[in-house]
């Protein structure tokens, strides 16, 4: 085979492969992407620190929720493709939403002028990770008790 024509195979083949990878994980894409966009989105400077609903530092719990959400539907989409997950996947699901997490708050430190990285918010970002990952793997662990509990309830009920 000519080396010109392997390569359109292998162009095409990287190409199908990526239209692939972004129909199967386009939640987890879209969700990052509001995470990149709520993250770098400007803030007016001279508007007072309103704290919402009363609560004192609830962008913390924002932060939280925003890549634990993250987490969930990247394992989520993970295991609708696999079927199973394994330990080193869910491992490696987790590293990467964390870089992601201290990534955006470098971006917000390095470069914007408008918004401030912290420590504490990546530290936010990673327990947000943690809990969805301890979660998943809880509920993963447990599902074929819950599964056969459901079921004997059920024909529990019949009669």
């Amino acid at each position: 085979m000519p080396k010109k024509e392997w390569n359109k195979r292998r162009i095409k083949y990287i190409q199908l492969s990526s239209q692939k990878f972004i129909l199967q994980y386009w939640k987890t894409i879209v969700w990052a992407a509001v995470i990149l966009l709520l993250s770098t989105m400007q803030v007016n400077p001279h508007q007072p620190k309103v704290f919402w609903f009363g609560l004192p530092h609830l962008d913390k719990a924002v932060h939280f929720m925003m890549y634990f959400i993250l987490a969930t539907i990247w394992i989520s989409d993970y295991f609708k493709i696999r079927q199973i997950c394994s330990f080193r996947s869910i491992l490696v699901i987790g590293f990467v939403s964390t870089f992601y997490g201290v990534s955006m708050e470098l971006i917000q430190s390095v470069f914007t002028t408008h918004r401030n990285g912290s420590l504490i918010d990546a530290l936010f970002n990673l327990t947000g990770v943690l809990a969805a990952l301890y979660l998943f793997r809880y509920l993963h662990f447990y599902r074929h008790i819950l599964v056969r509990v459901i079921t004997l309830n059920r024909y529990d009920t019949d009669s």
